[in-house]
């Protein structure tokens, strides 16, 4: 499986196997919602939803949940309690602390996520605007004195933000991606971040989660070969697929 960036015709001319290369056929379209961090933001039904950082007794219970959730999309990771542990230690700039759970009144876990600031190991540079982006980036501007925001920066300067891994919310439930997005997002404000980072399918239901956070899309398109050693690959079904755009 490859992903590229939608819009890259040099690759794009390569898909279809020309001269005998392998054939690529499109498996899904991941959306990068980049969520400019501006005013503080209030939560939707926020006495229903609860969301507190994450602690390492919370750990069995979280993945007693991603083993209820994953199964609704493709290509989800099978994860282990002692599997998961093992990543967050290892993972640079990563901590148990960084995952944030979002819970009913009762208690019951309903979903979680983590906010990866990888900054210390990854920085993105800004090389150019697209005209869509030169206007965004004049409002952004514009209303970050007002707002407290981090400014976008020019291009060839660095830019601040942090992205989301591990999405746990059932496809049902935007209303719970969102309680996590909008705490994330007012905890980064004043952190010097300019943006945060998710990627769901377009497909995904769980898409209304970032609606009127004036996020900027970026599609990534998902393929697969069409032959392995002469075996045809397994039809995938309609369901959203998963992927860590964190890990790209």
């Amino acid at each position: 499986m490859i992903t590229v960036l939608a819009g890259n015709r040099a690759m794009e001319r390569r898909l279809p196997g020309p001269r005998g290369v392998p054939a690529f056929n499109r498996l899904a379209t991941i959306r990068t919602h980049s969520i400019p961090i501006l005013w503080r933001r209030a939560v939707n039904d926020s006495d229903s939803i609860r969301v507190s950082a994450a602690e390492w007794s919370d750990l069995e219970e979280m993945i007693t949940r991603w083993a209820r959730v994953a199964p609704s999309r493709q290509l989800a990771p099978v994860l282990t309690a002692e599997g998961l542990a093992k990543w967050i230690r290892e993972a640079p700039g990563l901590d148990i602390s960084s995952y944030r759970l979002a819970r009913a009144p009762g208690g019951r876990l309903l979903g979680f996520l983590a906010v990866w600031d990888q900054r210390p190991f990854k920085q993105l540079t800004v090389i150019g605007y697209s005209k869509r982006l030169k206007a965004a980036r004049s409002a952004f501007n514009l209303l970050a004195p007002i707002t407290g925001a981090e400014r976008m920066p020019r291009p060839g300067s660095a830019l601040n933000c942090v992205s989301v891994a591990h999405i746990c919310v059932p496809g049902c439930r935007p209303d719970v991606l969102r309680a996590l997005i909008v705490s994330a997002y007012n905890e980064l404000r004043g952190s010097g971040c300019s943006f945060l980072n998710l990627g769901l399918d377009v497909r995904d239901p769980l898409t209304a989660a970032t609606r009127a956070l004036f996020a900027q899309p970026t599609d990534v398109n998902a393929y697969v070969l069409t032959t392995r050693n002469g075996v045809l690959p397994q039809a995938l079904d309609a369901r959203p697929m998963h992927y860590e755009i964190a890990l790209v």
